[in-house]
């Protein structure tokens, strides 16, 4: 199988794929355990990851990171930065994340 292409998408999108896809066919095993997974731990929806997602948009942080900040919801700045390890954000930044999460956290 060849990858046609790559996206990174969000947990409420991967849970959204796996409901539609759970209408069609009987699910894989790992397919159903994530979808388990999601049910059982994963607080947002898709239009609150998008929210905080345009929050977030003029932070320099790579997609990745951002979509870790959503799994992870921090709800402080020590949590936060076990979030960023590598990537280096001004105070600023930082609460601005913070704020945008706290609603939902």
């Amino acid at each position: 199988m060849d990858v046609l292409n790559k996206k990174i998408i969000t947990p409420a999108n991967v849970k959204n794929i796996l409901l539609k896809n759970k209408e069609k066919r009987n699910l894989l095993y790992v397919e159903e355990r994530t979808l388990k997974f999601l049910n059982d731990t994963y607080k947002l929806d898709e239009n609150q990851e998008k929210e905080i997602l345009e929050e977030l948009k003029d932070i320099n942080l790579p997609d990745e990171v951002k979509i870790q900040i959503l799994e992870m919801l921090p709800k402080n700045e020590e949590e936060l930065r076990t979030v960023l390890y590598t990537n280096t954000l001004s105070k600023q930044d930082m609460e601005k994340i913070l704020d945008a999460i706290k609603k939902y956290g």
